[in-house]
């Protein structure tokens, strides 16, 4: 039972990576091609909030399965940063969406 809990985690998660960074990048690469958005400091925020989206699914979501694997095992300081990989990239996320709160 814990086995099979733990695989459909790991699906989840593998899952949720990809659908960050795919939807991310459309959405990054739709403004990127209409040119009033260029012109609009809210889309550049919405589009370095979906850069830092990117990161998160490449980053701190698999660090973060790895983390919850017990990985790894033998070194702390490798510990210390796979947390720092999984902290940065979602507290800059955190950031990008009050600097878009602040701006409207």
């Amino acid at each position: 039972m814990i086995i099979k809990n733990l695989f459909s985690f790991i699906k989840f998660g593998l899952e949720s990576c990809n659908s960050f960074v795919v939807l991310n990048y459309l959405g990054s690469i739709g403004i990127d091609r209409e040119f009033l958005y260029h012109l609009q400091v809210m889309y550049m925020f919405i589009t370095s909030l979906a850069v830092a989206d990117v990161i998160v699914g490449l980053l701190a979501i698999p660090f973060a399965i790895l983390t919850k694997l017990g990985l790894p095992r033998s070194s702390p300081s490798l510990c210390m940063v796979m947390l720092t990989f999984i902290i940065i990239p979602i507290v800059a996320s955190i950031f990008h969406f009050m600097a878009i709160s602040i701006e409207r």
